[in-house]
């Protein structure tokens, strides 16, 4: 009986523990996101993710799947390439101005051969996750 009494209590304050951490590692996430960092994620289309030091100097761009290394090294996004912001810039006017449905501008950035940043087609959620309509 008193291993069993032993078991249990180290069980419940291990699961204490991990609540405890649990909590102090989302309040530090939300930190940093409200200092402007990334937390993790593909940046979207348009966009790119850029390695900052200590200083907040940039050390350079990452490219898809690379991570930082340092932990003392932040992640920001920037506007990614001319072309891209001016694709995003369109979709924008599509959505708002001429009223498109999210298919509608997939099909019309297909029909002019663009692509994702991904190199795949269009489709109607990677243009949802642009102009922010999910």
């Amino acid at each position: 009986i008193g291993s069993n009494l032993l078991k249990t209590v180290k069980r419940v304050m291990a699961g204490e523990y991990s609540r405890e951490l649990s909590v102090k590692v989302f309040a530090g996430q939300c930190r940093l996101v409200e200092l402007g960092f990334r937390q993790g994620g593909a940046p979207g289309y348009g966009l790119r993710r850029v390695l900052i030091d200590e200083q907040g100097k940039p050390k350079g761009e990452l490219s898809r799947g690379e991570q930082k290394s340092l932990q003392t090294d932040r992640v920001i996004l920037v506007p990614g390439p001319e072309d891209e912001q001016a694709v995003v810039r369109r979709m924008y006017g599509m959505f708002v101005e001429e009223r498109r449905s999210e298919r509608e501008i997939a099909d019309v950035l297909n029909a002019d051969g663009l692509r994702t940043d991904c190199g795949s087609a269009w489709k109607r959620d990677p243009v949802s996750g642009v102009i922010g309509v999910e």
